[in-house]
């Protein structure tokens, strides 16, 4: 019994660990979007948004340099991978209260 304790909590520390090292987060989308302006009002230009819920669940756009956008997902998959990390050890602690 002692011992499946120290197993949970061993995995549990190694998720905080795997958590601590996803430095650069950040929540939302980033997506392509086309836009007019310049010189000439009919010319499109690409460019890149990032799109997220904010406080009051409302919804912002940043705009994102197409020299961030692949800085920008990689930020956005460390979110992920936080989510995830807080998932299991959600799981694991509650495999934990049995042996409290």
């Amino acid at each position: 019994m002692q011992k499946e304790k120290i197993t949970l909590e061993n995995q549990i520390n190694k998720e905080f660990d795997k958590i601590l090292k996803l430095k650069n987060i950040l929540k939302g989308t980033v997506y392509a979007v086309n836009r007019k302006g310049g010189k000439n009002k009919d010319k499109i230009f690409p460019g890149y948004q990032l799109t997220y819920k904010g406080k009051g669940n409302i919804t912002k756009t940043v705009y994102v340099k197409k020299g961030q956008v692949k800085t920008v997902k990689k930020m956005l998959s460390n979110y992920k991978k936080l989510k995830v990390g807080i998932e299991k050890i959600i799981s694991l602690n509650q495999k934990l209260l049995k042996y409290l």
